[in-house]
């Protein structure tokens, strides 16, 4: 029987990094955005998560995520911006029908109380990540493509925010003709310094990426110097990025000395 999406996500669950160790010799990186470079020729469960993305940079963010990960696959995940305010976040509460949020230690502290007036259950990343759910093989049947599998919700810039609702078939497709596109593979590494709330961030990085083996590695935010530093290492072969992070990375190369440029133009 064919491998469905979720199982190769969480089957690869374990290939989400922290970007201090596991860095091996894998190639130079190629740039993507939006297109690669590089082109190749060739029963729905209603328990959506509130899935804060912070975290206290002392922590591994790669033990997070794998436990994240392993915990919602199944679920349909409302990932939301640790930065926004409390209304925003009671809006998203409210609005998807959360039944349990997922929090790491640090924001726990900040949502808690919003799902406790509301009599959500909340449960704590890291307690998410010790649990180390089962493998999802042959854990009951696929879910419909037709049924909700994420709900990522808009800026709110004319209004409050709004739900957009992924299904599994939708997700399915689109890491497909991603993985196809951008010639996606076991053998890429790539850092992740999107966040996990946009679309670009999860699904395009770090969706793809465990669909197809390869490896993520999570910085805990952007910095362009920090960034620079982790490219400069090496053993990556995939970077993507959004216009802002992109303008950056060329600003804090212009600001950079002379041995700092070529170091970082090599890299």
């Amino acid at each position: 029987m064919r491998e469905t999406l979720l199982e190769r996500i969480g089957r690869h669950g374990g290939r989400v990094r922290e970007s201090e160790r596991d860095r091996r010799p894998a190639g130079s990186p190629r740039a993507k955005e939006g297109h690669d470079e590089r082109k190749a020729g060739r029963g729905e469960d209603r328990h959506p998560f509130l899935f804060e993305r912070g975290a206290p940079r002392q922590e591994s963010p790669g033990h997070r995520v794998r436990g994240a990960v392993e915990h919602v696959v199944r679920r349909a995940p409302a990932p939301v911006d640790d930065r926004d305010p409390p209304a925003e976040h009671a809006h998203v509460l409210d609005d998807a029908g959360v039944t349990q949020v997922l929090a790491d230690a640090e924001n726990a502290a900040r949502v808690g109380p919003i799902a406790a007036e509301r009599g959500i259950r909340l449960l704590s990343v890291e307690d998410a990540a010790a649990a180390r759910v089962p493998a999802l093989r042959g854990r009951g049947p696929a879910p419909p493509p037709d049924g909700r599998a994420l709900i990522l919700y808009t800026s709110g810039t004319t209004g409050k925010p709004k739900g957009a609702v992924h299904t599994h078939g939708s997700l399915a497709a689109q890491v497909a003709s991603l993985s196809e596109a951008w010639d996606w593979s076991a053998d890429d590494a790539i850092p992740n310094v999107l966040p996990l709330h946009h679309t670009h961030g999860l699904v395009n990085v770090t969706l793809c990426a465990l669909a197809n083996g390869a490896r993520v590695e999570m910085l805990p935010g952007f910095d362009a110097e920090v960034c620079w530093r982790r490219l400069e290492e090496g053993g990556l072969t995939v970077f993507m990025a959004v216009p802002t992070v992109y303008a950056k990375l060329a600003a804090a190369w212009s600001a950079a000395n002379g041995a700092t440029r070529a170091r970082r133009s090599a890299a």
